[in-house]
């Protein structure tokens, strides 16, 4: 009986919190677009390798299809951290 007298208006306070949430992510704030371009000029520390481009296919493929993939490698110890916040914990 207890269980239940606890269990129930706790549901219903977990239903009406989840319902009062806006679905718009611009609603009370904005956005601030932090985002830095990554390549050959993008600052690493010293000991670690920096940012490097890889082209694995680009041009016409046997079928008369253009094609292109590239692949991209580089420390987490560039530009302000891939791997930020947690590195700073």
């Amino acid at each position: 009986m207890i269980l239940r007298s606890v269990l129930i208006p706790l549901l219903g306070l977990l239903v009406s919190a989840c319902g009062a949430q806006s679905s718009d992510p611009f609603q009370g704030g904005s956005w601030i677009d932090l985002t830095h371009d990554v390549d050959d000029k993008s600052l690493y520390w010293p000991t670690t390798a920096p940012f490097v481009l890889t082209t694995v296919a680009e041009g016409q493929t046997e079928a008369g299809y253009y094609y292109s993939a590239y692949a991209f490698t580089g420390s987490e110890h560039g530009g302000t951290h891939l791997d930020a916040p947690i590195h700073f914990q």
